[in-house]
């Protein structure tokens, strides 16, 4: 049956922007695949020879997910190459734009957020998002409060040791925010009068929801009863005996999500 990473090894030819890259990576590591050979490609070259100075030419957005994809390897010294020029170019405000000089906006500082390790510009970016808060809980980026944009925040502060509900204006938090635009078929709505592109911010969502940040490693997987030679990472959810290393999810600390 068509799968996710499936999709990825079809239209693998297509895979060849920096940020395409990184994404290819941390989406491969969540299903247990080896970047290093993508069908006979090393991902994570193929990223490092795009890096340039380790900004990814002023793009810090991609430079962020460039960290979270080479850390989730055990690439440490390609990570800090980008990891530097993220604390340099940090506003005075203490958020980031998507590049060095923009303005900050919560969509790139929750990013950021996932991807650096320094408490003193960990603190000054939360200050920062604490600041832009809507009365209803949630962030937007160009005016517009909206779930992708918070989502990314409530990412980047699960990422540093905080609860989704962490930070709160007019008594609400992220997560309420987000829990308000889910409709009964379990979808989010993009914002109060949007529901474009619902797969995508519906994922976004779920993983803010769960306490999720990435990089995500690929869980713990039944053995393939069924099919011994299966070497996909084990069987798919709902198959198999039920005897196997996949035991009963525990949510992470913070997270509104229910085994």
């Amino acid at each position: 049956s068509a799968t996710p990473y499936g999709y990825l090894v079809n239209h693998r030819s297509d895979i060849t922007e920096a940020n395409d890259i990184a994404l290819t990576i941390l989406a491969m590591k969540t299903v247990g695949q080896d970047p290093r050979n993508f069908k006979g490609r090393n991902l994570v070259e193929a990223l490092r020879n795009r890096r340039g100075n380790g900004s990814f030419g002023n793009k810090l957005n991609i430079a962020a997910y460039a960290v979270l994809a080479f850390r989730s390897v055990g690439s440490t010294k390609d990570a800090q190459y980008s990891l530097k020029r993220i604390y340099e170019a940090q506003n005075e405000n203490g958020g980031w734009g998507i590049g060095k000089g923009a303005n900050s906006e919560s969509d790139s500082t929750g990013t950021m957020l996932m991807a650096i390790t320094g408490k003193k510009a960990r603190n000054r970016a939360i200050n920062y998002l604490d600041g832009i808060q809507k009365d209803s809980g949630g962030f937007g980026t160009n005016g517009t409060v909206n779930s992708q944009s918070t989502s990314r925040v409530l990412m980047g502060l699960v990422a540093q040791g905080r609860s989704v509900n962490s930070l709160r204006r007019n008594g609400n938090s992220g997560a309420d925010y987000l829990l308000a635009r889910q409709l009964d078929d379990g979808s989010f709505w993009y914002s109060r009068t949007s529901d474009q592109t619902k797969v995508w911010v519906t994922a976004d969502s779920v993983s803010a929801l769960a306490g999720k940040a990435l990089p995500i490693q690929a869980p713990p997987r039944e053995k393939d009863e069924t099919n011994p030679g299966n070497n996909t990472g084990g069987a798919s959810p709902g198959t198999g005996t039920g005897t196997g290393t996949g035991s009963t999810y525990t949510p992470p600390a913070g997270s509104l999500a229910t085994p």
